[in-house]
């Protein structure tokens, strides 16, 4: 089956296929783009929650190292950083989880919620207890037990000086019983 084309109509044939090749590699670029598109979008989200979940681990960091540090001095400003990561941390997660797509993301940031709630209880008992035992040999329980084993030690030494005295009373009764003098 051959066809009889004119030069006008081969042209023309040429001519329309040469437009639908350009128009078809042009839809593929315009979807291509926008696909590329997307995935930049996704790569943006995905870097702005990083950015967020790294600083909130800076933040972590800091007050890791500040507890470090604890002392009269430093205890409200643990205090005050313990407040703020509390009031803070679970609400990052929350909003970073919101702002993806991913579901295995959405997962892992859902399950460093549920580890990051009681690590956050843990810490502010800590904080509790430090403040309520004391923060150097003067303060809280510590301060008192110091002050309480400073009386007892007074008193030992008095005891202790009072069996030096029991132990020389002894010897000499017994050296009384045993060579009775005159007396």
């Amino acid at each position: 089956m051959s066809f009889n084309l004119s030069l006008r109509q081969k042209l023309i044939a040429v001519v329309l296929g040469v437009v639908l090749g350009i128009s078809s590699m042009g839809l593929y670029s315009t979807i291509s783009l926008g696909l590329l598109t997307g995935a930049s979008e996704h790569v943006m989200r995905l870097g702005h929650v990083t950015q967020q979940v790294s600083n909130l681990e800076v933040q972590l960091l800091q007050f890791s190292k500040l507890r470090e540090t604890a002392n009269e001095e430093t205890i409200s400003a643990i205090d005050s950083a313990l407040g703020g990561l509390k009031s803070n941390a679970i609400n990052q997660l929350n909003t970073a989880a919101d702002n993806l797509d991913d579901d295995r993301a959405k997962s892992l940031l859902s399950d460093t919620t549920t580890q990051l709630e009681p690590y956050l209880k843990t810490l502010d008992q800590w904080l509790q207890v430090r403040k309520s035992y004391g923060l150097s040999a003067q303060s809280g329980t510590l301060g008192q037990l110091e002050e309480h084993s400073a009386a007892l030690l007074s008193e030992i030494e008095v005891f202790g000086s009072f069996a030096a005295r029991l132990r020389e009373i002894r010897a000499k009764e017994k050296d009384f019983l045993i060579y009775p003098t005159e007396e």
